[in-house]
């Protein structure tokens, strides 16, 4: 369900400070992502209310969004390995889903659609 999305308010917007180029390419899940965690982490150790569960942990930030934008990536280089890296990346902008009321320089070409760019 995309209705309840919304960007982050930690999330990093446009422009850039000194380019003034337009930021983010596009936006996708990031908040409160449940994922595997390492025995004996850092993470684990230091803030162990993390874990949601024996072996997993909630987290937020890019470090949990890149993963889902590189998944998408492998799953087009997968159906079409010809694919070059600039057409990977206009084809996930070209298929993001615009969420309402948010602006471009919060946004970008919108929300990750996986399927529509696979």
């Amino acid at each position: 369900m995309r209705s309840d999305d919304a960007v982050a308010d930690f999330s990093s917007r446009g422009p850039t400070r000194f380019e003034n180029y337009a930021k983010p390419d596009i936006v996708t899940a990031g908040y409160a992502i449940v994922s595997l965690e390492a025995s004996g982490s850092y993470l684990l150790t230091n803030y162990p209310h993390l874990e949601v569960a024996p072996g997993y942990f909630r987290l937020s930030g890019t470090s949990m969004a890149a993963p889902i934008a590189a998944g998408a990536a492998a799953l087009m280089f997968d159906g079409n390995p010809e694919l070059s890296a600039h057409t990977v990346k206009a084809v996930l902008q070209f298929t993001a889903q615009y969420i309402p009321d948010v602006d471009a320089m919060t946004q970008g070409a919108g929300e990750l659609n996986v399927a529509g760019a696979v």
